[in-house]
């Protein structure tokens, strides 16, 4: 458990957030920042992933107020399940039986049909917007139903799509690379730019795009990468300042294993390990505070065309300065 006093200081903040809603700008913008700050110094505990049907979870509440997700209309998303099986009710059920299926908890606490039935009342919501349904959702949605009620879930995970990552998921013709796509060359280009042996390492191996191996891993932010507590402590981050974040955990996590990387013959079976379906197969220790302390070093190492081409490739809505200056 959290000490008292860590709770109430959050829960203090997420209310300080949500009074400031109202008032002007410059205040709201001043609390969310305090609380997207404690957030990135900071984490919490397991427990603050519980939630029962009668009140959301610690960390699902600060998800909420970090995501400027209020009052929900329950009744919008009842009318989208009432509308049963989307379109794209096949592709779900099968996504769904994948999702986390080697963690006994989340099999516990989120069964396959809520998963269904968000990403179905997804489908019926996106009909008419350029948003459409595509594998690796349900890694995108599968966190929020850890931490919170299925309306709750439904309506951030919307706003995960619409604001944090439309260029991820919308289709567009005249787009030669999605959002993802291109979240995969900027992340050869930061890891070249910042550790250039491992990146010519890579490239000597045809892997010198990293669409060949990291694009999983950044089109579901990470939350293909277990364990599960690790991908909830860095979307705890993501959530709070974007989710380009996402490019400098995985950048991290490839720093961090340069040595490993280095000396294998075949570095992408090790890549599979690190940041792909392998890493069940070879642990799952927890390393989300070295990721995230290691991802705020690099960032510092990017040059300020680079840095922004990151924050940038997403078009989500939140206008984070650069928090890693000075």
């Amino acid at each position: 458990m959290a000490p008292s006093s860590s709770v109430y200081a959050v829960n203090d903040m997420v209310d300080e957030v949500i009074q400031s809603a109202n008032r002007e700008k410059s205040e709201y913008d001043e609390k969310l920042s305090a609380l997207r700050h404690y957030v990135l110094k900071n984490s919490f505990p397991s427990s603050a992933s519980d939630y029962d049907e009668h009140s959301c979870s610690l960390r699902g509440t600060v998800w909420k107020s970090l995501m400027g997700v209020g009052k929900l209309d329950e009744g919008e998303y009842e009318s989208l399940v009432l509308k049963g099986p989307s379109k794209e009710h096949l592709r779900i059920r099968e996504d769904a039986l994948r999702t986390f299926r080697h963690d006994t908890e989340f099999q516990l606490r989120v069964p396959e049909d809520k998963l269904v039935r968000v990403l179905s009342a997804f489908v019926h919501w996106s009909e008419g917007t350029p948003f459409y349904y595509r594998g690796g959702m349900n890694c995108l949605c599968a966190p929020f139903l850890y931490v919170m009620s299925e309306p709750e879930a439904f309506f951030c995970f919307r706003t995960l799509i619409s604001k944090y990552i439309p260029q991820y998921v919308k289709y567009d013709k005249a787009i030669e690379l999605s959002g993802a796509n291109v979240g995969c060359k900027i992340l050869s280009s930061c890891l070249q730019q910042v550790e250039p042996e491992l990146f010519h390492h890579l490239e000597r191996h045809g892997l010198g795009d990293a669409t060949l191996y990291a694009f999983p891993a950044i089109s579901t932010l990470g939350a293909n990468v277990p364990p599960l507590e690790e991908i909830l402590r860095l979307w705890d981050v993501q959530l709070g300042f974007g989710a380009h974040m996402n490019i400098l955990f995985t950048l991290a996590r490839l720093c961090i294993s340069k040595d490993e990387i280095m000396s294998s013959t075949k570095p992408m079976q090790v890549l599979n390990s690190l940041i792909g379906p392998r890493r069940y197969e070879n642990g799952q220790e927890n390393n989300a505070e070295m990721i995230i302390s290691k991802a705020i070093d690099l960032a510092k190492l990017l040059p300020e065309d680079l840095y922004w081409k990151l924050c940038e490739h997403t078009q989500h809505t939140i206008g984070v300065s650069r928090i890693f200056v000075g």
